[in-house]
């Protein structure tokens, strides 16, 4: 089946904070649930001096030990997660490919691009607030053709049972709903919302088209056109979202890339800092 995912990218920088056990539970969990096998980017930072590069115009004091700690803390971190993946890709019989990076800081994120561009799904954190590098989220949804699957610290998936899709016509949706047939495959209850609003996308397509799409997948859904309230589409996906417990959100990401400088919309940024429940983003 074209459609299916059988491998997926779990990419799991060690720096500044220790991996989250939501981040590899969850990507181990879906991959058992798909049949995929796992192929993991342990990313420590590279504690070779050489490699520290100043920040603006020059060192601020102290700053060559306070990387060297980092690195230190990384290799730590690093280490830790690697074994954690190994126990539960033995007890959940998942295939792993386990790679350990090392990452520089401010380091364009070359090697998870290409690697992400030969997987059919990528497992990301995502961004916190504090977060060191927020740019590693956007240069995976825009550079490797990809669907993002990014994890929320505090919240993992271990089956994704309830799904809410963001949905209004447009191509990014579009592609996010298909990319997303392999995972909805797996849930018992799938919310499409549609928020009329905020752009107006002009369609000749209707809701029995959207109907007949999923029938033609084997997916049943329940339907809801909602009035934009919030200041944002996102925050009222996150309010349904809550509404109804769900598991996963599905949406599309917005934005363009011109000279590698990522422009998000304003719904692909409010998703991307610190979600309450991960998010399936596809461009």
């Amino acid at each position: 089946d074209f459609m299916s995912i059988r491998q997926i990218l779990l990419h799991a920088p060690a720096f500044p904070d220790p991996v989250a056990d939501s981040l590899l539970e969850g990507a181990v969990c879906l991959a058992h649930l798909l049949g995929s096998s796992l192929t993991a980017q342990v990313a420590q930072l590279d504690s070779n001096p050489a490699s520290f590069r100043p920040i603006l115009s020059g060192f601020i004091a102290g700053y060559r030990e306070i990387v060297a700690d980092l690195a230190a803390d990384s290799e730590k971190n690093a280490a830790e997660a690697s074994d954690k993946l190994v126990k539960l890709c033995k007890q959940n019989k998942v295939a792993l490919d386990m790679r350990r990076d090392f990452l520089r800081l401010n380091m364009p994120e070359t090697r998870l691009i290409d690697l992400a561009r030969l997987h059919d799904l990528i497992a990301l954190p995502a961004p916190g607030p504090d977060a060191m590098d927020f740019s590693l989220a956007p240069s995976a949804i825009f550079r490797t053709g990809r669907p993002v699957l990014l994890f929320p610290r505090k919240r993992s998936l271990a089956q994704p049972d309830r799904v809410i899709v963001g949905w209004d016509f447009s191509r990014e949706a579009a592609r996010a709903l298909k990319d997303a047939v392999p995972v909805l495959k797996l849930a018992k209850d799938i919310h499409i919302v549609g928020v009329t609003g905020e752009k107006e996308i002009v369609t000749t397509a209707t809701a029995t088209d959207l109907e007949k799409f999923m029938h033609a997948h084997g997916l049943s859904f329940h339907y809801r056109a909602l009035e934009k309230q919030r200041a944002s589409v996102t925050e009222q996906l996150f309010d349904q979202a809550r509404e109804i417990d769900a598991d996963l959100l599905v949406m599309g990401a917005y934005g363009h890339s011109r000279f590698s400088e990522f422009v998000l919309g304003g719904a692909t940024l409010d998703a991307l800092d610190d979600p309450p429940l991960p998010i399936l983003l596809s461009h």
